[in-house]
Parts: C-alpha cells; sequence; structure tokens
C-alpha cells in the first residue's frame, strides 16, 4: 500500500509515502497531513516511477499547480 500526505507549509506540495504514519517523509516541508490510499491518485502519474522512488527512498514528493499558476 502507498499512502498520500499534503504538506501543511507549503502550499500545493504533497508526497507519496510506503508507511502510513509518513516517517520517511522531509521534515523541512512538514508537518505532514495524511490524506489517505493513493490508488486513484496514481491514475494521474506515473505509477512505476512513484513505486520505485517509494521503494529506494520511502517516499515521493509531487506538486500540484494552485491556482496562481495557472
Amino acid at each position: 500500500m502507498i499512502y498520500t500526505f499534503e504538506s501543511e507549509t507549503r502550499e500545493g506540495l504533497f508526497a507519496f509515502a510506503s508507511d502510513a504514519t509518513g516517517s520517511h517523509l522531509p521534515e523541512r516541508h512538514g508537518p505532514w497531513r495524511a490524506t489517505g490510499g493513493s490508488e486513484a491518485r496514481l491514475t494521474r502519474v506515473n505509477r512505476a516511477a512513484v513505486e520505485k522512488a517509494v521503494e529506494k527512498d520511502g517516499f515521493q514528493l509531487w506538486r500540484k499547480r494552485v491556482a496562481s499558476e495557472a
């Protein structure tokens, strides 16, 4: 299972992690809020790349464009 998180300090910054607590997520972008499982979100990203990064590093970050960047 891959879990998803959202940074509470960096707008639009999200992460996939290998554990439900997000223990491997970078502290400098935290605190992190769990947003649940990732199956729906993995359909919009390169799932193989996410799984490889999560296996290697324990997490994968991604940035969602915010309205002001559109």
